[in-house]
């Protein structure tokens, strides 16, 4: 009974006298989900032609679990693919997901509209369907937006205007708002995207997100054959089919970094007093116990570390290269782990490789406060540098050396 109140509800919420004209082209976009991976929305082109009564919504956002999938993610060699649906069931099943779901129409000629209707029928082939997919340079968005803009529909009309638009934000920027909601893959986004997601973004690179196209596609122009402008979007067109029942996306990303510093600070204390105590006890087991905290901390940044490093090195995920945070979480970590463990934190070679570990972060604070700063990881140098000093401090403290030299 639900199914068909909401199919009712959609079909009278759809854009009105849809049978006039042969073709007529909608951008539907699709809001946030409720998963991680669908918190950066989608969208679809779809096609009403009155020759056959047919509505199809074509999305390039299709993708499997199977088919080595899990591999294929890690080492950033996904392969999606494009394929046309009923619109009406396309737009149901977002809807009772709780997800929004507008549409707008595209004014275009009927030459414009017929050539792109040629192109997406060519695209779901099964020979032309699958493309390597990207998260921010080859997604379902930027393929839709280039499908618009190709020869014989806006003729590169739409890059020409929204490239010279600059947004003043960047991907982390919108990561960040975006997956604001979920604090643990924020906080792993934050360590693995490096400065290359940090560069200012123009309009037409912010178009990898289905809510900044539609936004861009509202305020842009389009052209006929004749060369005359127009608005791209129809006057009046813009319809909500199904408003927004989930949580909504901040329109700012929140502003955490005291939270990262207190963690850091309140970790790396209890991890310095966890050294120094050790250090004193006469009980093996309780010196371990006592250890435990910066053991915990220097194992995963050890993992951490030489995770990032296999991405760089084995991996085409371009956005985490040239990341700062390769500095606060190193492979050196093991090294101190170990140590630690072992019961020979008062060697020499340890205490280095403690001062080694905290070192770099003292001069990323250096540079964040000159204009040499190029990478927004702020909140993980917050959280890694203090506890880095306290356990460096707590290895190298003068009580500490004391203690060393006596024994």
């Amino acid at each position: 009974m639900r199914r068909w109140l909401l199919a009712l509800l959609l079909a009278a919420a759809l854009p009105a006298a849809i049978c006039r004209g042969e073709l007529r082209v909608f951008v539907m976009t699709m809001g946030p989900g409720p998963e991680l991976y669908e918190r950066f929305g989608h969208n679809a082109l779809w096609v009403h032609d009155s020759a056959d009564g047919s509505d199809i919504a074509y999305n390039w956002g299709i993708f499997s679990f199977d088919n080595d999938f899990i591999s294929r993610f890690i080492r950033g060699d996904m392969r999606y693919w494009m394929e046309g649906f009923d619109a009406r069931r396309t737009a149901e099943i977002y809807a009772a997901y709780g997800r929004s779901v507008s549409v707008m129409e595209l004014d275009l000629s009927d030459a414009q509209k017929r050539h792109l209707q040629d192109f997406l029928l060519w695209n779901q082939l099964p020979e032309n369907r699958y493309y390597r997919y990207d998260y921010i340079r080859d997604n379902c968005t930027t393929r839709l937006r280039d499908a618009l803009d190709a020869p014989g529909v806006l003729h590169g009309q739409l890059r020409r205007q929204l490239s010279g638009i600059w947004t003043g934000e960047s991907c982390r920027f919108y990561t960040r708002r975006i997956i604001a909601a979920d604090a643990l893959a924020y906080t792993g986004l934050e360590f693995i995207l490096g400065r290359p997601v940090d560069q200012p973004l123009n309009a037409w690179d912010a178009c990898y997100l289905p809510e900044q196209l539609e936004k861009y596609l509202r305020a842009a122009q389009g052209v006929d054959e004749g060369g005359v402008m127009h608005p791209l979007v129809k006057p009046d067109s813009v319809r909500l089919i199904s408003p927004n029942r989930l949580e909504p996306v901040l329109q700012q990303p929140p502003n955490w970094l005291w939270r990262y510093l207190a963690i850091g600070v309140v970790y790396g204390l209890v991890s310095g007093t966890g050294i120094v105590w050790a250090a004193g006890s006469a009980k093996r087991w309780r010196a371990r116990l006592a250890l435990t905290p910066a053991v915990a901390w220097e194992i995963l940044c050890g993992a951490a570390g030489t995770f990032w490093l296999g991405g760089v090195l084995f991996t085409d995920h371009w956005a985490i290269a040239w990341n700062d945070n390769g500095w606060l979480f190193t492979p050196l970590s093991w090294v101190l782990a170990w140590a630690l463990l072992r019961g020979r934190g008062n060697t020499r070679w340890a205490r280095g490789c403690a001062v080694a570990l905290a070192l770099p972060g003292m001069v990323l604070v250096l540079l964040k406060l000159s204009p040499l700063a190029m990478q927004a990881n702020g909140p993980m140098l917050a959280l890694a540098l203090p506890i880095h000093l306290c356990v460096a401090a707590a290895l190298v403290g003068p009580k500490r050396l004391a203690k060393a030299r006596g024994a």
